[in-house]
């Protein structure tokens, strides 16, 4: 198999990463590369991460900071379940995810994670299931509480 000898990227910049030198492949035989980012850190990525169109976070123009005080969709006025999204709460995780301040349609104002309200993971405070959680018991003609199963007496 003849290998075609890669780009040199020494030196070139994309976004807020400057490429310093080639590091070797990685298992699938592709360039990788050691990057220094504006903000001092340094990271390995392979030259695919600079060039392919098709990633939604094409191209990657940090080592992560950029995300991290970014925020990818306003969410403000938008409902979520029993949330209405009230404004950006100004934090971040460890992994860049943002917050949002929220109001459940029952009053109780929270702090919600982007992510459990696009995915549908929070739908309300939990007054929601306060309210289904009868419901369901009615359904399955169960009297006890799921929880609060009688103690066995030895």
């Amino acid at each position: 198999m003849i290998m075609s000898k890669a780009e040199d990227l020494t030196g070139k910049k994309y976004g807020k990463l400057t490429i310093l030198r080639r590091t070797g492949t990685d298992k699938w035989g592709s360039t990788q590369w050691l990057c220094k980012c504006d903000c001092g850190k340094e990271i390995i990525r392979s030259r695919a991460y600079f060039f392919n169109k098709n990633w939604n976070y094409y191209p990657v123009k940090s080592c992560g900071c950029a995300y991290k005080h970014k925020i990818r969709k306003d969410l403000t006025g938008q409902k979520f379940g029993r949330w209405a999204v009230l404004r950006h709460d100004d934090r971040t995780d460890s992994l860049g995810r943002h917050f949002w301040l929220c109001r459940c349609d029952c009053g109780n104002e929270k702090v919600v994670g982007a992510d459990f309200l696009i995915w549908g993971k929070s739908k309300s405070c939990g007054c929601l299931s306060d309210e289904i959680r009868p419901r369901k018991l009615a359904l399955t003609g169960c009297s006890i509480p799921i929880g609060k199963a009688p103690k066995k007496e030895f």
